[in-house]
């Protein structure tokens, strides 16, 4: 206890002391690799974002109809999958798969508004 009374009183630091910590350490961080670092990783973080958000509306867009919020999301979902098919042979199934999509939303619409 008594080496703790002999220590000195420690004053909290000033403006400009603390204004000077903050600039030492955006001095450190602006070097060339750390900017390029910190770019990258933004980078890597934005895309995968992007990407995961597509994958989440393409989940949830599947049993939309016509008329549905997110049916919009479907339809560039499929766009995107013809045009990633170079293969005419699964481009053609695909196109066979989305036309009978088309064709139960049309049955189960007119379900819906029954007999007229």
């Amino acid at each position: 206890m008594k080496q703790v009374i002999e220590l000195p009183a420690i004053s909290s630091p000033t403006f400009g002391e603390k204004a000077q910590a903050i600039f030492r350490v955006i001095r450190k961080r602006l070097t060339r690799e750390a900017v390029l670092n910190d770019l990258l990783t933004i980078t890597i973080t934005v895309v995968l974002t992007l990407l995961m958000a597509a994958l989440i509306l393409n989940y949830l867009s599947v049993d939309t109809l016509p008329g549905d919020f997110l049916y919009g999301a479907k339809r560039i979902s499929e766009n995107v999958q013809l045009s990633l098919a170079f293969d005419e042979e699964r481009r053609t199934e695909l196109e066979n798969r989305f036309n009978q999509r088309r064709l139960k939303e049309i049955e189960h619409l007119l379900s819906k508004i029954g007999p007229r």
